[in-house]
């Protein structure tokens, strides 16, 4: 986490959160490949869980709360932000409370690579979706996603 908050102005948010997604996934699906066997791979299933914590640790776990503080108006951060927040913790003990199922359901390597899957699609989401922050100001980033929301209502009203 350290290393995240450390290089974040350095590098930028983006990459940082590219990288943790990348490395979320492929160390879910090193851990989908560990329990693919009758006979669990407990070394690949170690390395696997290890570079999940790792990567989440450089990018999703610090970065979640830094964006949640820049993305939104000044007028609302306090509000949107606790309920960013709570939303986050919503879905995360969603995700713990689903596991034991998920793993009925589609076995334990099913299960992380259905996760893996999702740590791919954060990839997109990434790219696609989150905007750098990185050496901007508040005031900026405010005009930023005025100008994203005006730009999609112009695009709507044209079809």
């Amino acid at each position: 986490m350290a290393l995240a908050l450390c290089t974040m102005d350095r590098v930028g948010r983006v990459p940082l959160l590219l990288v943790s997604s990348v490395g979320c996934a492929l160390g879910l699906m090193l851990l989908g490949t560990a329990f693919a066997d009758t006979y669990p791979n407990s070394q690949l299933a170690v390395l696997g869980l290890c570079s999940f914590m790792a990567c989440f640790s450089v990018g999703w776990g610090p970065l979640t709360g830094v964006l949640l503080a820049e993305v939104f108006p000044l007028r609302i951060r306090g509000t949107a932000v606790g309920i960013g927040w709570a939303i986050n913790r919503v879905v995360s003990g969603s995700v713990a409370l689903c596991f034991l199922p998920l793993t009925r359901a589609l076995g334990e390597s099913g299960t992380f690579f259905a996760f893996a899957f999702v740590g791919a699609l954060s990839v997109w989401f990434t790219a696609v979706v989150v905007p750098e922050t990185n050496g901007l100001t508040l005031e900026t980033i405010t005009h930023l996603f005025h100008a994203r929301a005006h730009a999609s209502r112009t695009a709507s009203r044209r079809r």
